[in-house]
């Protein structure tokens, strides 16, 4: 229990904590939490996907399988957004630009995606893997269909 709720905190402070650090830093654009996303996401689905996986033993053959595919999906999501959304905010300041949030948050979610793709290689019968994962789904669609 001791592991579980380290790497809550932990995940808590490399996330949130410091989105709200860089965002600070950048008080002319919008601050982090930016939505529910951020806000229920970032804050407390993604931790509790990081407790569940990373809890347990993680075989090489999962880590070796996850890096190559979160990096792609890291670099595509990060380049998207950078390149194709017009938003002043404190990871994305303005179309074409890049800044400290921008990197940080592309290394955070290269993890991120590759804890993902581990726990379904590892953890897809766990009904708490299960459902953080479907809660964090459901927060960004939510964020998604709300912008529109």
């Amino acid at each position: 229990m001791i592991l579980e709720v380290s790497i809550v905190l932990l995940s808590i402070f490399f996330g949130p904590c410091v989105f709200l650090f860089l965002s600070y830093r950048e008080p002319d654009l919008t601050g982090f939490p930016l939505g529910v996303v951020d806000g229920v996401g970032d804050t407390v689905m993604l931790p509790v996907m990081n407790a569940v996986v990373l809890s347990e033993p993680v075989l090489w053959r999962h880590v070796f399988i996850a890096l190559p595919i979160s990096i792609v999906f890291a670099v595509a999501i990060t380049s998207y957004t950078v390149y194709h959304q017009e938003l002043d905010e404190w990871s994305r300041p303005s179309e074409g630009e890049t800044n400290i949030g921008t990197w940080y948050h592309g290394v955070y979610m290269t993890f991120e995606i590759g804890v993902f793709f581990i726990g379904g290689l590892s953890q897809h019968s766990n009904e708490l893997f299960v459902l953080s994962v479907a809660g964090y789904a459901a927060t960004a669609l939510y964020s998604y269909v709300a912008e529109f």
